[in-house]
């Protein structure tokens, strides 16, 4: 079972498989936790994964989707580097 809501801690951004409410049809959801991580780095992650066609016009996504893999699966997170360590 996913989680209704995707939460991301400061510095953060998430993708993960899921519904925005009980309404919603499932799909992959973002968040961005602020801190560095704000909407544009959110928007690299969703043009990535659903936005941008990289191979014969189809998203990773798709091509995912069609290799076999369960996209209902999907959980990705990234945080930001600690900026002592950049």
């Amino acid at each position: 079972m996913s989680r209704r809501f995707v939460r991301a801690k400061p510095g953060q951004l998430v993708a993960r498989f899921g519904k925005a409410d009980r309404w919603d049809k499932p799909a992959i959801q973002y968040a961005y936790g602020g801190a560095g991580a704000g909407r544009s780095e959110g928007r690299i992650l969703s043009d990535a994964l659903e936005g941008v066609g990289i191979h014969d016009g189809k998203t990773l996504a798709q091509l995912l989707e069609e290799r076999g893999f369960d996209m209902s699966t999907l959980s990705f997170s990234v945080q930001m580097k600690d900026p002592a360590d950049v």
